[in-house]
C-alpha cells in the first residue's frame, strides 16, 4: 500500500467513525422515525394512521422497525419523530 491509498484508508475510517458517533449520540433510546400507512380517501384529505416507530441501530447501518399494525394496502410511510410525539410501545 502507497502512501496515498493509506491516506485514503484513514480517511474513510475517519469518516465512518464520525458518523457512527452522531448516529450513537443521536439514539438515546427514542425513536428516529414515526411509521404510517396513509387511506387515500376520495373527495376528502388522506387519513394517516400511525402504526409504529423506526430506531437506529447502533453501527448506523440500518433500523428496527416495530409495529403495532400491517398496512392493508403494504405501503409504509416513515418520517421524522418529533420530540412532542408520545412513543407508544407496540404490544
Amino acid at each position: 500500500m502507497n502512501g496515498t491509498a493509506i491516506t485514503r484508508a484513514w480517511t474513510r475510517l475517519s469518516n465512518l467513525t464520525r458518523e457512527r458517533k452522531y448516529v450513537m449520540d443521536q439514539n438515546d433510546n427514542q425513536p428516529r422515525y414515526r411509521a404510517y400507512t396513509i387511506a387515500e380517501r376520495e373527495g376528502q384529505n388522506d387519513f394517516w394512521t400511525s402504526i409504529g416507530v423506526a430506531f437506529p441501530h447502533g453501527d448506523g447501518l440500518g433500523f428496527n422497525i416495530l409495529l403495532r399494525a400491517l398496512p392493508i394496502n403494504g405501503k409504509i410511510v416513515l418520517r421524522p419523530a418529533k420530540e412532542k410525539d408520545p412513543v407508544e410501545a407496540p404490544e
